[in-house]
């Protein structure tokens, strides 16, 4: 997590140029003598110029079971509803191995989806969303 965000909001959570660090208490750094605390990563394990290092991304669960009883068990769960609806988390079902694939929305629906067929990170075009309901 600590990449993801110091990657995807760097001036709140990355913890800037690590040539002016000071480290505070084995905590975080300061930038200089007065700098606010930092907790995160130097921006020089991040990028190169503008580009990230490697694509931030959240983990991706995936389940074998009916769509109810997933449901059931979130719905249980306060720390799978903060994860799964806050997007913290993706979540991807199918009810059987012939059943589709189905991502779990923040809202709580499902929506189809078709995974991509290559491992490469930057095509997604083969990844739609489609309205389905629970079934």
């Amino acid at each position: 997590m600590q990449y993801y965000f110091s990657t995807v909001d760097p001036d709140t959570f990355a913890a800037g140029d690590k040539t002016v660090h000071n480290i505070v208490a084995g905590v975080g750094v300061t930038e200089g003598a007065a700098g606010d605390l930092k907790v995160g990563l130097p921006l020089q394990s991040l990028f190169v110029e503008d580009r990230a290092f490697h694509e931030p991304v959240r983990l991706l669960t995936l389940v074998e079971a009916p769509l109810t009883r997933i449901d059931g068990v979130i719905a249980r769960n306060p720390v799978l509803r903060e994860l799964f609806g806050g997007r913290w988390v993706h979540l991807a079902a199918r009810n059987s191995r012939q059943a589709p694939w189905m991502l779990r929305r923040a809202d709580g629906s499902w929506a189809r989806w078709d995974p991509p067929t290559t491992a490469s990170p930057s095509d997604d075009s083969t990844t739609t969303e489609q309205e389905v309901h629970d079934g």
